[in-house]
């Protein structure tokens, strides 16, 4: 387990993980945390921070900022506070959970992706799909997929058109 013990907005720290489980905590300021290989548990706080899931089932927590967050491959939950996050997923299976803000949502090829609480100001960048996604709408959500390549939304509103808010 890593804990910055920082209170000042201003200050930097650079927790990486190795092979293995870790617990990395940030501080205030803008972090650089790197889970590496393994179930990681990774809590980046407030701030600009850069997040690395790494290969294996991580649990990323963030609060308000504008943090760049690269899930990494494998089963993955996100719960991101406010603010204007920016986050690739990689192949398996990631659950975010955000909060309002302006947020980029870059899902994996071949990656299932699900975002529990549609925002109208969210983007989707599905620019790495090779083909633009066929979108379909239920009561319960709104799915974007392209051969394995899903993205699921929950919490959409019904009647309304996201396609303003997919960049293919």
């Amino acid at each position: 387990t890593m804990i910055a013990k920082a209170k000042q907005g201003n200050r930097r720290h650079g927790f990486y993980g190795e092979a293995g489980n870790d617990s990395l905590y940030g501080g205030p300021g803008r972090d650089t945390l790197d889970g590496g290989t393994g179930d990681d548990l990774i809590h980046g706080k407030t701030g600009r921070n850069h997040i690395y899931g790494g290969h294996g089932n991580d649990v990323i927590h963030d609060g308000e900022g504008a943090s760049t967050i690269d899930a990494g491959p494998g089963q993955n939950q996100l719960f991101l506070g406010p603010g204007d996050h920016e986050v690739t997923t990689g192949a398996g299976i990631t659950h975010i959970t955000p909060e309002e803000g302006a947020k980029l949502f870059k899902p994996a090829l071949g990656g299932v992706t699900v975002i529990h609480n549609w925002h109208p100001d969210q983007t989707y960048d599905v620019s790495a799909w090779p083909h633009p996604p066929t979108i379909t709408q239920s009561a319960a959500r709104t799915r974007l997929r392209t051969g394995l390549s899903i993205l699921d939304i929950h919490n959409v509103p019904a009647g309304t058109d996201i396609t303003a808010q997919i960049r293919a």
